[in-house]
């Protein structure tokens, strides 16, 4: 049993692992990443964003600043009108925290209005108090309701409450259109910072007010209250089985926590951005990753935990970083070639596009009437580049996977995480192309969302 084979595993099974630290009974005991998202770079935490927004509750509860039986609209009395449904008017702070809102979609994605203002317009579909659903809209009204009583940015507050936690200076909250951070989505965080807050967690649990250095020295607030809202936080409150994706979310749910099986307990983002904390182990799992395009990516994380490192209990201590690699795939050896195509009317207005192919670098460029996308990809290698249009760094490759299918990956992993898939049909005398784009990626990467192009050559380097 050992960290290294787990890695070996999730390896083989062509998991892109980002970055990993198992931390045991005060220390980091091994730490692992790839090249092109290490342990130190800030980069987009999901919904791990939603913990960090329930922890701010819990500081203003102890500060006594609100109840959790506190409506919401007796903060929000802007949005209480007579147009309000009783059932928005009956929801209270902890419906809100146990995700046993009365919506079971997440508002902003539906109305066309203010993110916060929607979770009070859009009209409900159930009692509050009542059913399990995974609102994310809550949770950026609660992180609102953080910046409306503190005066502060969500982050700024947390980082002020808590400077014990020693959160890097690049990590921040990404907002929404009216400038109140995405508590549901919005981190973008280091894997450092995660654990942190992780071990804050891991030490409300055991009770212990200064161990593994993390202190509760000078805090402005109650503490024993403060505690003892954690430990609610990460009980089971609501089963979630109905709305399960994979087996590691059947566990249920606290305030904006998950349960997990071997009685624990996590903060889980999209994506596979784990801090999954084990109590009577003394363990704690972080992971980063982009599991979103995988069919099982989550619980082979997990499986692979279980099977090679939590049972044994005994770890090695690794003082190094592990390498690890992202999966890229092989395929066909060919010859050098470059084509230009004009393209027929699509759903994302391209005009053009070219294809140009050297010994370790295909390039693909997309034109537009007021856009450009120029995307080298490596050979069976990956190649790192800025992708213009939405500035994030990414890392893809290309393959030949028969003489006249070309398949590319690129892996976005910056602020966001996701990643663009492109393949191409070359007609036998490459006079025509068509090609599928689609991308797995929450909030940009538009113009690659599901979309054919039909295009014929318009020069060639032997016309």
């Amino acid at each position: 049993m050992s960290a290294d084979n787990m890695i070996k595993e999730l390896s083989e099974k062509q998991i892109p692992l980002h970055s990993m630290i198992i931390w045991k009974s005060g220390q980091i005991h091994y730490r692992c990443e790839c090249p092109q998202a290490p342990l130190s770079m800030a980069r987009r935490m999901f919904s791990i964003s939603k913990s960090v927004t329930a922890i701010a509750i819990g500081i203003l509860y102890a500060k006594g600043a609100l109840d959790l039986e506190d409506t919401i609209c007796s903060h929000f009395t802007e949005y209480d009108t007579p147009a309000t449904d009783k059932r928005i008017r009956q929801m209270t702070i902890r419906n809100m925290l146990m995700m046993r809102t009365c919506h079971s979609f997440t508002t902003y994605k539906q109305l066309d209005c203010g993110w916060v203002e929607s979770f009070f317009k859009a009209v409900p579909d159930h009692d509050p108090g009542t059913l399990w659903h995974y609102d994310t809209s809550s949770a950026h009204v609660l992180a609102a309701l953080v910046e409306k009583i503190s005066g502060m940015d969500l982050w700024e507050f947390i980082k002020k409450e808590l400077p014990q936690l020693s959160l890097s200076e690049e990590s921040y909250f990404i907002t929404d259109p009216q400038g109140v951070s995405m508590g549901g989505t919005g981190l973008v965080a280091n894997a450092y910072d995660i654990l942190s807050i992780a071990v804050l967690l891991y030490n409300a649990m055991n009770m212990t007010e200064t161990r593994y250095n993390i202190t509760y020295e000078d805090c402005d607030f109650d503490l024993a209250i403060f505690r003892r809202f954690l430990k609610t936080a990460a009980s089971c409150l609501s089963p979630t089985t109905i709305k399960a994706t994979g087996r590691f979310d059947t566990f249920g749910y606290g305030y904006m926590l998950w349960r997990t099986d071997h009685n624990g307990f996590m903060m889980y983002g999209m994506g596979g951005q784990f801090a999954a904390i084990y109590p009577e182990s003394q363990m704690i799992l972080i992971t980063t990753a982009d599991t979103q395009s995988t069919c099982s990516g989550n619980d082979d994380i997990f499986d692979a935990f279980y099977r090679h490192v939590l049972p044994g209990g005994e770890l090695t201590k690794e003082t190094e970083i592990i390498p690890v690699s992202l999966p890229v795939t092989t395929g066909k050896p060919h010859e050098k070639f470059s084509e230009r195509y004009k393209l027929e009317k699509n759903s994302s207005d391209f005009t053009e596009l070219s294809v140009n192919s050297e010994e370790s670098i295909l390039t693909l460029t997309l034109l537009g009437i007021d856009k450009e996308y120029v995307i080298p990809l490596g050979l069976h290698q990956l190649e790192s580049f800025t992708f213009g249009g939405y500035e994030q760094a990414c890392h893809g490759f290309a393959i030949w996977q028969s003489d006249d299918m070309l398949y590319a990956k690129i892996y976005v992993i910056d602020a966001y995480v996701g990643t663009v898939y492109l393949s191409l049909h070359f007609s036998q005398d490459r006079s025509v192309v068509n090609v599928f784009m689609k991308k797995i990626e929450e909030s940009l990467f538009s113009d690659f969302d599901m979309v054919h192009l039909t295009g014929s050559v318009i020069s060639s380097p032997e016309a």
